[in-house]
């Protein structure tokens, strides 16, 4: 099975957010994306319900977990602005939690880099 390029950018933007940084999610903190151009950014990391993702190998996201962790990400965007510096009780973290088997400080540095 391959993975598709929308997953890809998805599962990034879902491991950032809740703290788990890849590489490509990394990557993504460090582009600078103008306010004209956040709707089209966030666009990138959504993907065709009637076309769901596909994850190979270990460590792979099942379609539940993947819908639970955007959701998490949906109320944690509808709470406020991030932090760009942590303040205990005042985090996305703090708000809406973290998906199971993530870590709530490496999601505060996450949200902070979000920020920045």
């Amino acid at each position: 099975m391959r993975v598709h390029r929308k997953v890809l950018a998805a599962a990034s933007a879902v491991f950032m957010s809740v703290g788990l940084m890849s590489p490509v999610a990394t990557a993504q903190t460090e582009r600078v994306v103008a306010p004209e151009e956040q709707d089209a950014y966030v666009a990138e990391f959504n993907y065709d319900p009637n076309d769901p993702p596909v994850i190979d190998g270990v460590k792979g996201l099942t379609e539940e977990e993947i819908a639970e962790v955007q959701e998490k990400i949906r109320q944690a965007q509808a709470s406020g602005p991030p932090q760009d510096e942590i303040i205990p009780g005042e985090m996305w973290s703090d708000k809406v939690g973290v998906p199971e088997g993530f870590d709530k400080a490496e999601a505060d540095q996450s949200e902070v880099a979000i920020a920045e």
